[in-house]
């Protein structure tokens, strides 16, 4: 009997062991749970003026966080937390920071909670970003990725997270040299096969569980130029794809800057669009169902333009003091014309008196995003940045009027967004026609004032006839419900929400699989006892 009951245990060990790995390559393959809702949440963001804390995320809608950013050194390769006291010290409601032990607090320790109150919510830790990337340039040295691969999955241990989001957006200079740009591409490979490698003797040493990597990767040209993108899709469980920030102060006109569709017209067309981000990733060999679609909840804005298409003066204003940049919940601005080109899959809004277009997607654009992601089997929909989306949820109910936006507060001061950059969204490395030129405001500066073009213009431009030809277009003054098959598509609904709605009501759902909850070997006594 005693025999029997050994044989029993090794065989039910064996059977758990292939069952795990079994998973692991579902996960990592062929497997489907469910449609991944990821979101970016931004650790400044606490801060004012944008005071979007932990608690303040809707985690129903969400299957996983991607906590951004974490730095690295750029010398070492050493992976640190970027801002310790929001990060594992700030005091949220509840927390008691005389307790005994070596206790973790800040954002850190609230998203532990989500976690226990969510179990199929998963917390990635965000490495790079658009400041940070730059500090990857080293990663062509052995020792470099041995030292990123230790520190980053220490970090994952200590507190608590469901895995690594390698967000380098571009590697380091290259100084225009293929042949570097290549070489930085296979190394980077290898950092991802070491990171895979680390995560999963780090699950064994916790005592079982499946620590995700994923990476945030560009689409177009400047984004994906140098990857190596089969042998990166070995160690990655699915691919953020940033489909945004196609225009910008680097385009010579306005243009959509997170359109679905690309334009047709060889003048207007960036040779990058979400669907041709997907169609390339997946051309390479990248399983359609790891490829997340990745959508800004942010605006991209002109000033002085006469609409979409045509040449701009100068960025104009924008949320927290960063010109041209909006939160999507802060749009469209008063006095503007709203536009949606279903051809494009993309909307934006338009002052006729100012000449100032926005471009940023709205719930019309969510559906027909999420849609599009369905129809093709792909593996999801991930965001940038949580913080800046509208608030109501599907789930409250019609409205009965306009949701009119937020306005972000001056007297607040300005945003501690410094690592979303300068030049978001730019090719990088900046090439010199960007960081040499001057810039376009000072240009018609010394020809004439924009003030003076717009009087010349006058208010005629931009009559209905020719705003029919740009799409639908609708004042937002003149309020209507809009409803598709039951989904509320007007201005004020939470584009994340509306997404999560489509996948339940169209896709059977969000992806099921639970996070992770033991990490024996934290330094902290609160997340080694499970916050118990």
């Amino acid at each position: 009997m005693f025999v029997s009951t050994l044989s029993l245990l090794a065989l039910l060990g064996l059977i758990s062991a292939r069952t795990l790995a079994t998973h692991k390559e579902d996960r990592r393959n062929d497997g489907w749970f469910g449609y991944r809702n990821v979101g970016y949440f931004t650790n400044w963001g606490i801060y004012d003026p944008q005071n979007f804390y932990v608690t303040n995320i809707t985690t129903q809608d969400l299957t996983h966080i991607n906590y951004a950013f974490a730095n690295v050194d750029a010398t070492n390769g050493t992976v640190f937390l970027d801002d310790p006291e929001v990060d594992i010290e700030y005091e949220y409601p509840g927390d008691n920071v005389d307790e005994k032990g070596n206790n973790l607090y800040g954002n850190l320790k609230q998203l532990y909670l989500l976690k226990k109150q969510n179990r199929r919510l998963k917390t990635l830790l965000s490495i790079g970003g658009a400041t940070y990337s730059i500090n990857f340039v080293n990663v062509i040295e052995p020792e470099w990725r041995e030292t990123f691969i230790n520190s980053s999955i220490e970090v994952l241990n200590n507190y608590g997270f469901d895995g690594l989001d390698v967000d380098f957006g571009k590697l380091g200079p290259v100084n225009k040299d293929p042949e570097a740009e290549t070489e930085q591409g296979v190394a980077f490979t290898e950092l991802l096969k070491g990171l895979r490698e680390g995560l999963d003797q780090a699950a064994k040493k916790n005592g079982g569980g499946y620590y995700e990597l994923t990476a945030a990767v560009g689409c177009g040209v400047f984004g994906w130029g140098g990857l190596d993108v089969s042998g990166m899709d070995k160690y990655l469980d699915f691919w953020n794809l940033m489909a945004y920030d196609f225009s910008g102060e680097w385009t010579p006109t306005a243009l959509p800057a997170s359109n679905l569709y690309h334009d047709p017209n060889p003048a207007n067309d960036q040779y990058a669009s979400g669907s041709e981000c997907v169609q390339h990733y997946a051309s390479e060999g990248v399983n359609s169902r790891k490829l997340v679609l990745g959508m800004p909840l942010y605006g991209t804005a002109f000033n002085g333009t006469q609409g979409l298409w045509t040449k701009w003066t100068d960025l104009g204003g924008g949320d927290y003091d960063q010109a041209g940049n909006y939160d999507d919940k802060h749009l469209p601005l008063e006095g503007a014309v709203m536009f949606y080109n279903k051809s494009l899959g993309a909307s934006w809004s338009f002052d006729n008196s100012t000449g100032h277009v926005v471009s940023f997607d709205t719930p019309t654009v969510a559906l027909q995003k999420a849609k599009y992601v369905m129809k093709n089997q792909l593996g999801g929909m991930m965001y940038w940045s949580i913080d800046q989306d509208y608030t109501k949820l599907q789930s409250n109910g019609k409205p009965n009027g306009r949701i009119w936006p937020g306005v972000w507060n001056k007297l607040k001061g300005t945003s501690k967004k410094y690592n979303y950059g300068k030049w978001k969204g730019a090719p990088w490395p900046l090439p010199d026609y960007i960081k040499n030129r001057q810039r376009r405001s000072e240009i018609v500066n010394n020809i004439e004032s924009s003030e003076l073009q717009l009087s010349k213009r006058g208010n005629n431009f931009g009559n209905w006839k020719n705003w029919a030809g740009w799409g639908e277009w609708e004042d937002p003054k003149q309020w209507k419900l809009k409803l598709d098959d039951n989904i509320c598509t007007n201005i004020g609904f939470s584009l994340i929400d509306t997404v999560k709605t489509a996948f339940e009501k169209y896709g059977g759902g969000l992806d099921k699989t639970k996070n992770n909850l033991k990490y024996p070997n934290s330094v902290y006594d609160n997340i080694r006892s499970g916050l118990r």
